[in-house]
C-alpha cells in the first residue's frame, strides 16, 4: 500500500515485560552492596581521615535514592493496576498505540514519496539497464502488494469467522441468562407464597386473642357478680395480661420486620446478579468491538460512538430500573407501617374503652385515665415515628457514601485518562478516532477545539 515500506513492530508489543522490573531490582542490589562496601572502608580508616564524612553523605544519598526509587515503582504498579482493571482506561491504551501506528504509517508514506520523487529525478539520469531493473523492481513491489493483499484477506476471513464462533456463543449464553431469570422470578413467587401464609398465620393468631379476649370478659363478669370487691385485683391482674399481650404483639411485629428485611436483601442480591449478568454480556461486547477496531476499517468512529451511547443507556436503564425497584419497596413498606399503626390503635381504643367499662370510676378519675391513655398512646407513636427518621437517614447516609466512592473511583479513571493522554506526544493524538477527546481534553492538552486527524 506505501510502495513495499512496512511499520517495524516488535513481535511482543503487546506482551506485559518484566524487564523494567528486573532492572530495577538489579539497581537496588547495587546501591546496597555499594553502602556495604563504603561502611566496611568507614570501618577500615582513622576517625581523622576528613573523606569519612563524605563517605556518610554519599550513603545517606544512596539511601534516598533508593527509598525514591521505590516509591516510583509502587506507583507506577498502582496506575498500571488501574488502567488493567478499567475498561475505557484499556480503550485508551489501544486507541493511543493505534494512533502511534497510524502516525508510523503516515510519516513512511511521506518518506516513501520523497523516495519515489528522488527516485523520478534520478531516473532521468540512467540508462537503459538501470530502467531495466528499475521494471524488475516494480514487479517485486507489485507482487509483494498482491500478498499483503491475500494476506490481509485470509486475516479478514479469519475474523469474520470469529466474529460467527462469537455470536454462536452468545445465543448460548443468553439461553442460560434466561433461564437463570425464570428460575430466579419462580423463587420470588416461592418467598410471596411464603408471605401470604406468614399473614394468615397472624391473622389466626389476631383471631385467637380476639376469643380470648372474650372469654377473658365473660371470666370477669362471672367473677364480677360473685364478688364485687375483687374488683380492682381483677382489673390488674387484666391490666398485666394486656401488657404481656402488647409485649408479645411487638415481638411478633419485629419478627416479621426482620423477615421483611431479609427478603428485601434477597431481592436486592437477586437484582445485582442480573446486573453482574449483564455487566458479563457487556464485557464481552466490547472485547469483539476491539477486534473490529483493531481492523481500523473506514466505520470505526461510528461504531466507537455506537458502542459508548449503548453503555451509558444500559447504565441509565439499570439504575433506573433499580431506582423503581426500590421505591415500589419502600411504598410497600409504608402502606404495610400506616395499616399496622390504623389496627394497632384500632385496638388500643377498643381495650381502653372496655377497660374504662370495667373500672366504673368517678368522671374525674375516668377524665385522668383518659388523658393519661392518650399521653401513653402518644408517646408510643412518636417513639415509632424517631425510628422510622433513623432508619431513613442511615439509608440515605449509606447511599450518599455509594455516590461519593462512585465519584472517587471516577476521579482516579479520568486523573489517569489525562495522564495517559499528555504523556503521549501531540502529533499522536491527532490520530485519535473522533469522539475520544472532549473540548476540555484539547483545552488542557492546547489542542484547537476542530482538531482533524492528519
Amino acid at each position: 500500500m506505501f510502495g513495499g515500506f512496512r511499520c517495524t513492530v516488535p513481535a511482543d508489543a503487546d506482551r506485559k515485560v518484566d524487564t523494567s522490573n528486573n532492572l530495577f531490582i538489579e539497581t537496588v542490589m547495587e546501591q546496597e552492596r555499594r553502602v556495604k562496601d563504603l561502611k566496611a572502608q568507614e570501618i577500615q580508616m582513622t576517625a581523622e581521615n576528613p573523606r569519612i564524612r563524605t563517605q556518610q553523605e554519599t550513603t545517606d544519598i544512596s539511601i534516598e535514592l533508593k527509598a525514591q526509587k521505590v516509591e516510583d515503582f509502587l506507583d507506577k504498579k498502582r496506575r498500571q493496576q488501574l488502567r488493567q482493571n478499567n475498561l475505557d482506561l484499556r480503550q485508551l491504551e489501544k486507541q493511543l498505540k493505534a494512533a502511534f501506528i497510524s502516525k508510523q504509517l503516515a510519516e513512511q508514506k511521506v518518506a516513501t514519496d520523497k523516495l519515489k520523487l528522488e527516485q523520478m529525478k534520478k531516473k532521468r539520469l540512467e540508462d537503459v539497464e538501470f530502467d531495466a531493473e528499475q521494471k524488475r523492481c516494480k514487479e517485486a513491489l507489485v507482487e509483494i502488494e498482491k500478498k499483503e493483499i491475500k494476506k490481509k484477506q485470509e486475516f479478514r476471513n479469519v475474523l469474520l469467522g470469529q466474529m460467527e464462533e462469537s455470536q454462536q456463543r452468545r445465543k448460548i449464553e443468553y439461553t442460560e441468562v434466561l433461564k437463570e431469570r425464570d428460575e430466579m422470578q419462580k423463587l420470588l413467587q416461592k418467598y410471596k407464597a411464603e408471605h401470604e401464609a406468614e399473614l394468615m398465620e397472624i391473622e389466626r393468631r389476631k383471631e385467637n386473642a380476639k376469643k380470648e379476649m372474650d372469654e377473658f370478659k365473660r371470666l370477669q363478669d362471672a367473677l364480677k357478680l360473685e364478688n364485687m370487691a375483687q374488683k380492682m385485683d381483677e382489673v390488674e391482674r387484666f391490666q398485666a395480661m394486656m401488657k404481656e399481650r402488647e409485649e408479645k404483639n411487638l415481638q411478633t411485629k419485629l419478627e416479621r420486620e426482620a423477615e421483611t428485611q431479609r427478603r428485601a436483601e434477597l431481592s436486592d442480591r437477586i437484582g445485582q446478579q442480573l446486573y453482574n449478568v449483564e455487566s458479563e454480556k457487556r464485557k464481552r461486547e466490547n472485547l469483539l468491538l476491539d477486534l473490529l477496531v483493531e481492523e481500523r476499517n473506514t466505520n470505526e468512529d461510528i461504531r466507537y460512538k455506537q458502542n459508548l451511547e449503548k453503555q451509558w443507556n444500559d447504565r441509565l436503564q439499570m439504575r433506573r430500573e433499580f431506582e423503581r425497584y426500590r421505591a415500589e419497596r419502600d411504598r410497600r413498606k409504608l402502606e404495610q407501617e400506616q395499616n399496622e399503626d390504623a389496627i394497632f390503635l384500632a385496638d388500643m381504643r377498643k381495650q381502653l374503652a372496655e377497660r374504662d367499662k370495667l373500672d366504673q370510676l368517678a368522671d374525674e378519675k375516668r377524665r385522668q385515665k383518659i388523658r393519661e391513655h392518650g399521653r401513653a398512646i402518644q408517646e408510643m407513636i412518636e417513639l415509632r415515628r424517631r425510628q422510622r427518621a433513623i432508619d431513613a437517614a442511615e439509608e440515605i447516609k449509606w447511599h450518599e457514601y455509594l455516590l461519593s466512592e462512585e465519584r472517587k473511583q471516577l476521579k482516579m479513571v479520568e486523573d489517569e485518562r489525562l495522564q495517559m493522554l499528555k504523556s503521549a506526544p501531540v502529533d499522536v493524538l491527532r490520530y485519535l478516532p473522533s469522539g475520544v477527546l472532549k473540548d476540555t481534553d484539547r483545552k488542557i492538552l492546547g489542542l484547537p477545539n476542530q482538531g482533524k486527524k492528519a
